[in-house]
């Protein structure tokens, strides 16, 4: 979630890329204590192309839990 407030694009690709194949959509929707999400967090930090890297992440995953 650091990353993602912080605009850390290359560690972001990292951890999206690699949450999503060991945790699936979990770990995509985790939360912080206040109930904030990272792609959340990058939003309100105008971090838009880390929170864009979450949203396609989210999307390809439920589109292939549909399939």
């Amino acid at each position: 979630m650091y990353a993602a407030m912080k605009g850390r694009d290359e560690l972001m690709n990292f951890m999206v890329d690699t949450l999503a194949k060991g945790w699936s959509l979990a770990a995509l929707q985790l939360t912080n204590c206040m109930g904030h999400t990272a792609e959340d967090l990058a939003i309100r930090n105008g971090q838009h192309r880390c929170a864009r890297m979450v949203q396609t992440q989210v999307s390809k995953i439920k589109f292939i839990i549909k399939i």
